[in-house]
Formats: C-alpha cells, sequence, structure tokens
C-alpha cells in the first residue's frame, strides 16, 4: 500500500523535527519564540468566558497585552516586542464579532472592526484590566 511501515514513520519524524531544530538553532524552538504560539494556534472558539471571549484569546490577551487603544473602527493593541504576530493570529483564528482583520507588526496590531461601536465593543472586553485607553 505504499505506507511507510513503524519503524520507518518514526525514523521520518525524527528527521523532520531533527529538521526544525537546525532551523532553529539546534534546540528546539529558540527561547525568546514565546509560548504563545501554541495558544494561537489552537484558535480555541468553543469555551468562552464571562466576558464573551473564547478562553484561548483571553489567556493571550492576557498574559501578552500591554494597552488597547481604539482609533475609529480601530482597535489597536501593544504587546511585548516580537509578540504581536502570535497575538493577532489568535485574534483571527479567535472568530471575535465584527472584527475584520489583523495587521502585526513587532509589538503593535491593527484590528480592523466593521465600525467604530463595534472596536469600542471589542476594546472593551479585551480589556485585561477594564482600561481602554
Amino acid at each position: 500500500d505504499g505506507a511507510p511501515s513503524g519503524a520507518r514513520a518514526r525514523e521520518a519524524c525524527g528527521a523532520a523535527k531533527r529538521c526544525g531544530d537546525a532551523a532553529w538553532g539546534g534546540g528546539g524552538a529558540p527561547a525568546h519564540r514565546p509560548p504563545l504560539a501554541a495558544l494561537a494556534l489552537a484558535g480555541d472558539r468553543g469555551i468562552v468566558g464571562a466576558s464573551g471571549v473564547p478562553a484561548a484569546l483571553s489567556e493571550v490577551l492576557v498574559q501578552y497585552v500591554l494597552r488597547i487603544d481604539v482609533a475609529q473602527q480601530l482597535v489597536i493593541v501593544r504587546t511585548g516586542a516580537g509578540h504581536a504576530q502570535p497575538v493577532a493570529l489568535a485574534i483571527d483564528r479567535s472568530g471575535e464579532e465584527g472584527v475584520l482583520g489583523t495587521i502585526a507588526g513587532d509589538d503593535t496590531i491593527f484590528v480592523a472592526c466593521r465600525d467604530a461601536r463595534t472596536a469600542e465593543q471589542v476594546a472593551a472586553r479585551w480589556s485585561v484590566n477594564g482600561d481602554v485607553a
């Protein structure tokens, strides 16, 4: 049937892992790669907290977001250096109502919403400590 044997499959899997490790400098994922990447990839839409924010996104926001501002229909999310893209991926995968998409740099994310009112609502839901600048 052409399928590799168990030993060959394990060997191929190990080779792929070693190749990935080499791409990251030989020791697996680099120390600077944030653990939120796994959360961002999860895209858990099923478990929703009291604020109406999916649990996986809520965890990412609490751990990695420094500040949230609103500018008309944009929500501007500030993160630590290097965290914006995984946080944006978590936002994109969350299926948040009214969020059209994200653009992420190194530490800033522009979140496009349908309108200014939706942006205010989204920012209020995402605010970790209740403060929206």
